[in-house]
């Protein structure tokens, strides 16, 4: 039986997969038949009617669109395969984005996910090439669709391997400076300076062109330049952001109990509570836990102690205790109460917040959740 979608807030919603979309997109599109149907067919083949040329681009523009979706559903099949999941694939008016719902914890995780995609427009332009050059011939009108999605799949690939964050060409250059430096902040900072020289160039390319070459191409050169410089103004905050611990988690006081954790925690998102781990505050120290599973029984009033079990590893992480946050850490729960000496301070998604925690961890940054979580829920306005 076929999965329906649904339509909810601008997005289309499938079971297993989310796509969201720019609502500018249909006018691209239409700019696009326009320019495919008025000014490229024209030019290699002979219709008939003007009909047949706007029936050709759009056709077109919709396979553009579906090699677009098939790259970015590259990168997700390759970040399930390292088992993270995927919050959306959504399309800009000149490309896509799969948003993972946590970053790739290792530098090679992060290369393959950045790669896949590339491959996979790589392998849709060997399958069209295969299609017009082997099974075609240029007396059939498919055969002239094909070998544009031919070249514009190859292009899209190239394009993407461009070393520029957020490009898939920066996100590998990030992952091979992570893997050489060891940390990914580092990595980080460095792919964001490459990223300004590359501009640099770019922008001096593009005015030696106009100002001594005078070559054809210097338009293109300078409409790259711009569309490079936006691209990296765009990915800087990624490259830039160090959060503090506190910034995180959601944070919470002394005063609260393990019933105001968890109606804090369902009034904000009621959907993230079954796959959460809580804390039993009871004790000064969180010696305890009640699984998300079971919060709608203890809301139905039933005793807390029937759902309460001992802690174990994987149920939290501790900012004092390293093999709680270490790379390759499993944990029972997306999200897990944070800790400090076993003293409770928030709720984290867990693989974020333990990423983050061990960058800082080997940066030799100073860690004081107490002083910054009361600063945060200060800025906040829990205070």
């Amino acid at each position: 039986m076929a999965v329906k979608p649904k339509y909810k807030n601008g997005e289309i919603y499938w079971e297993k997969l989310r796509l969201s979309m720019d609502p500018l997109l249909p006018v691209v599109l239409v700019v696009m038949t326009w320019l495919l149907s008025e000014r490229y067919y024209p030019e290699i083949l002979y219709l008939e009617s003007s009909l047949e040329y706007w029936l050709l681009g759009g056709i077109t523009a919709l396979c553009i669109t579906f090699s677009i979706i098939i790259h970015e559903i590259g990168h997700g099949l390759a970040a399930k395969s390292m088992k993270i999941p995927i919050r959306r694939i959504h399309l800009y008016l000149f490309g896509g984005m799969a948003e993972l719902q946590h970053r790739p914890s290792k530098p090679l995780h992060e290369a393959w996910v950045a790669i896949a995609g590339p491959l996979a427009s790589l392998a849709l332009a060997a399958i069209s090439w295969g299609i017009y050059a082997l099974v075609l011939s240029d007396n059939q009108l498919p055969y002239f669709l094909f070998k544009f999605l031919a070249l514009i799949n190859l292009l899209i690939s190239l394009f993407n391997l461009i070393p520029i964050f957020p490009l898939d060409g920066g996100r590998i250059a990030r992952s091979v400076l992570w893997l050489i430096k060891g940390s990914y902040i580092r990595a980080s900072q460095l792919t964001f300076q490459m990223g300004s020289v590359m501009i640099a160039f770019l922008f001096l390319g593009a005015l030696a062109d106009y100002f001594f070459l005078e070559s054809r191409y210097t338009l293109i050169a300078g409409i790259l330049a711009l569309y490079m410089f936006y691209t990296y103004y765009s990915g800087r905050g990624e490259l830039t952001y160090t959060p503090h611990m506190a910034e995180l988690m959601k944070p919470f006081g002394n005063e609260y109990t393990t019933a105001d954790v968890i109606e804090s925690v369902i009034e904000e998102r009621d959907y993230v509570a079954p796959f959460c781990i809580f804390p039993v505050l009871e004790k000064n120290n969180v010696d305890s836990v009640i699984d998300g599973t079971s919060v709608e029984h203890i809301l139905n009033k039933a005793e807390f102690s029937n759902f309460v079990r001992d802690i174990q590893a994987g149920d939290y992480i501790d900012t004092k205790e390293l093999k709680s946050f270490r790379p390759g850490a499993v944990f029972n729960a997306d999200y897990v109460p944070v800790l400090e000496n076993k003293k409770f301070y928030g709720m984290a998604n867990a693989k974020e917040f333990s990423f983050w925690l061990y960058e800082h961890y080997i940066a030799g940054f100073e860690l004081h959740l107490s002083t910054e979580t009361e600063q945060t829920r200060q800025d906040k306005g829990y205070l």
